[in-house]
């Protein structure tokens, strides 16, 4: 297959350039495709010189892809090695230096952007920019089938630098590779592996960022380095052998916090997961867990299976050698601890703190009130919702969404309706007069939603009220939790570390 150059015409007939948009703004099958194109073939509306094959869509979509820069092939290939020894695996990547450089290439206003940003923040071996990447699970089709072949895991990543407005566009996030979940599964290293591989493209050979800086055009050069590691819980722990729960340690940035109140001391500084206040925290470096992992490293030839596995449980670590925590490549541009982020938006809104004290809220103003969750989705169903947008209209409408003390919805949703909840709580609740334990439910959830609506400002918040505004938030919900009597929740430390 031919490639092109970046900045070369496109000679390609205009039935390709068809084929390769099309199905795009609505998700379509490439099968699904051909039939209707075929179909449309059939009954005369479509010229016969259009191809409609499956495998003629897929070949227009590899043209419009196949191209060449300055840092080589937009597409490359990266192998990993499966559990099976000498046997790789070969994932298709977008080489992140190419990819970076050829959008700057092909699109004016980006690549003016990248000018103005590196005017902002000048870059050098000594001062450079930060990479962060982003992972997350992606299901298509029915998320609850028991073994769903579709599932892919997805890895993104932006710079730092292009500032707050660029990072709330997923225009401006880019793909590095994304891969059927059952094939990365099968990978020596899994998750863990592949993210090693797919990271190491920033920093091979010419294409070393942080070495020898990527360079753009009428804009300048910039070097870089890993300086933000964002997902979700899930994400995190594949990515860097986490134990998580399973571990004495189950949190990578505070390994002296325990679960178990019985193994609370203040001489070793052993502090309970439910402590927030952060100054108690004993926290790790990226030189403390490197010391950890050689220390598993060495440990491992000379312990049995059974007393290495029990090791690996006090640290709060799987030992993978071919993983990204091992990678002595990366260690100088990729700082597991000091780059680890827990997304806010997982933490929160996606099965989450708001969807777990919404749930316990619905409980409280059922118990005491007899107010129903169909009582608040008709008081909702009166407010008229900007433009085409209805998410959070339908959250309290089903008894499935509401049950077992948990709100089930997407993200969207909880930013569409966590207001009209509060506005419900504020006039058809507060105004009654209710008993001690609502009142306090109902204060912890105007505590839940200041904490949401600084995440959701457009303006640069101060750490230090964001941090009061969280620290306030679980206070009063660990007292809420008290009085109901509910175990606690992981995400009481995520939104901390967070």
């Amino acid at each position: 297959m031919s490639s092109k150059s970046a900045s070369s015409s496109s000679a390609a007939p205009s039935h390709r350039s068809f084929l390769t948009n099309l199905g795009r703004n609505s998700y379509c099958t490439r099968a699904a495709l051909s039939n209707v194109l075929a179909e449309l073939k059939a009954k005369g509306q479509l010229s016969e010189d259009v191809v409609s094959s499956s495998s003629s869509i897929k070949r227009a979509r590899e043209d419009e892809i196949d191209i060449e820069t300055a840092y080589g092939r937009l597409l490359c290939t990266v192998q990993v090695e499966t559990t099976t020894p000498g046997v790789f695996d070969k994932f298709d990547a977008a080489h992140p230096l190419a990819l970076f450089r050829h959008a700057c290439d092909s699109t004016p206003n980006f690549h003016q952007h990248v000018r103005r940003q590196l005017m902002l923040h000048p870059s050098s071996p000594k001062q450079r920019w930060n990479i962060c990447i982003y992972s997350d699970g992606i299901t298509p089709g029915n998320v609850k089938k028991h073994d769903n072949k579709r599932k892919t895991d997805a890895i993104y990543w932006s710079f730092l630098e292009l500032g707050p407005k660029s990072l709330s566009s997923e225009y401006h996030w880019m793909i590095l590779t994304a891969a059927r979940t059952d094939r990365v599964n099968e990978l020596n290293g899994k998750f863990s592996a592949l993210m090693k591989e797919m990271t190491l493209l920033f920093f091979s050979g010419q294409s070393d960022i942080s070495r020898c800086g990527l360079i753009i055009p009428g804009a300048g050069v910039f070097f870089a380095k890993v300086g933000v590691h964002i997902a979700d819980e899930a994400a995190l722990k594949s990515a860097l052998m986490m134990m998580g729960a399973s571990g004495l340690q189950f949190c990578m940035v505070c390994p002296k916090t325990t679960k178990d109140d019985r193994m609370v001391s203040d001489e070793e500084g052993i502090i309970s997961w439910c402590e927030t206040d952060i100054t108690k925290h004993t926290h790790r470096t990226d030189q403390s867990l490197r010391e950890e992992l050689s220390y598993l490293q060495q440990q491992r030839n000379e312990l049995r299976k059974g007393a290495f596995a029990d090791l690996e449980t006090a640290v709060g670590l799987n030992y993978i050698p071919n993983g990204l925590l091992c990678c002595q490549a990366l260690a100088s541009v990729f700082g597991p601890v000091s780059s680890l982020m827990y997304d806010w938006m997982h933490v929160y809104l996606q099965g989450g703190l708001w969807n777990l004290e919404a749930g316990l809220l619905l409980g409280v103003l059922f118990d005491h009130l007899k107010i129903k969750y169909t009582d608040i989705h008709k008081w909702i169903s009166d407010f008229t919702f900007p433009g085409r947008s209805n998410a959070g209209r339908n959250v309290f409408e089903k008894k499935s969404q509401v049950s077992q003390g948990n709100v089930t919805c997407g993200a969207s949703e909880v930013l569409g309706v966590y207001n009209l909840l509060r506005l419900f709580v504020m006039q058809q609740v507060m105004t009654k007069n209710p008993p001690a334990v609502v009142v306090q439910a109902c204060l912890c959830y105007f505590c839940l939603c200041t904490v949401l609506d600084l995440l959701n400002m457009k303006t640069k918040v101060d750490p230090c009220r964001l941090y009061n505004a969280i620290k306030l938030h679980l206070d009063f919900f660990l007292q809420v939790r008290l009085l109901l009597d509910r175990p606690w929740s992981s995400c009481l430390l995520f939104s901390l570390s967070y």
